[in-house]
């Protein structure tokens, strides 16, 4: 479901935003797997 979303989203958006999107997901992960 995750990857759907994911790919949907990639392909809707701009490289820019899809950018914006990775660094804001990654972000996400890392503070997830700090705590």
């Amino acid at each position: 479901m995750l990857a759907s979303a994911a790919a949907a989203t990639m392909l809707s958006s701009d490289i820019s935003g899809v950018r914006e999107w990775s660094k804001r997901v990654h972000l996400g992960f890392l503070s997830m797997s700090v705590m």
